[in-house]
């Protein structure tokens, strides 16, 4: 028997990376999810924002809520992740899922003020009391503006928010006087080549991709993700328990 040929695809991190796309793959992708939001934004305003469910990763105690990966990343516009995003390789090729995304980005697009009344109105329909956003896409400079201000509105659910928008952030918290919302759980997303300025010691989330591979997090000090964030929500452990300075790995997957 011939032996299977595996093509190594060398990421835009600079180096192989297990399950990686192709430059021409997340191009394909994004091109066709573009093309499906213009047809929505035709129709935006019969189409509404709908918090799912958690999964066996968040907890059912938890509900998500995201936009698109990579097309609704301002930071992938440079940033190394996009060939290695596990959203996108992962959960946007599941039909359901990806359909509520584009009409989640298609109403951010539309109209981002309308988009975080949506959330706050689901979050009080739904009892939510945790809500975990952008497991794809990422936050624009103005949507800090909104979740803190949903945050402070809504003190019985805790938000956990990931976001490679370092500046964006970092403006905000300094427009809220250093500081962030107590039920935010605000996360700074590292990857190897991406500069980080991180002023208000904002809890760092980072991966481990291997021996011989560029990693961003702390030699020492570091609490290490088992996988299961209703695990540490109830031990309040992890990026559920982080404060500032914190610093969590989890391995590449």
């Amino acid at each position: 028997m011939a032996k299977r040929t595996v093509k190594k695809i060398v990421n835009a991190l600079g180096f192989y990376t297990k399950g990686a796309w192709g430059d021409d793959k997340v191009k394909a992708n994004v091109i066709q999810a573009e093309a499906e939001r213009r047809e929505l934004l035709k129709k935006v305003d019969e189409l509404h924002v709908e918090l799912q469910d958690g999964n066996t990763k968040t907890g059912r105690i938890s509900y998500t809520v995201s936009l698109y990966p990579v097309m609704d990343c301002g930071g992938c516009k440079g940033c190394p992740c996009r060939n290695i995003c596990y959203d996108l390789r992962h959960d946007v090729i599941n039909k359901d899922c990806r359909k509520y995304r584009l009409i989640n980005s298609a109403i951010h697009k539309a109209d981002p003020k309308r988009y975080w009344e949506e959330i706050e109105k689901e979050i009080k329909t739904k009892f939510c009391v945790f809500l975990r956003g952008n497991v794809g896409g990422d936050l624009s400079d103005d949507d800090f503006d909104y979740l803190f201000d949903m945050c402070n509105r809504n003190k019985k659910c805790t938000f956990q928010y990931f976001t490679k928008n370092y500046d964006g952030a970092n403006t905000a918290i300094k427009a809220n006087g250093g500081t962030w919302p107590d039920n935010l759980k605000l996360m700074f997303s590292r990857l190897p080549g991406l500069e980080c300025d991180n002023p208000y010691h904002v809890p760092e989330f980072h991966i481990n991709f291997g021996d011989g591979c560029p990693f961003t997090g702390p030699e020492y000090g570091a609490y290490f993700c088992n996988g299961n964030c209703s695990e540490c929500y109830y031990s309040d452990k992890g990026c559920i328990g982080a404060e500032r300075g914190d610093n969590i790995i989890v391995n590449y997957h």
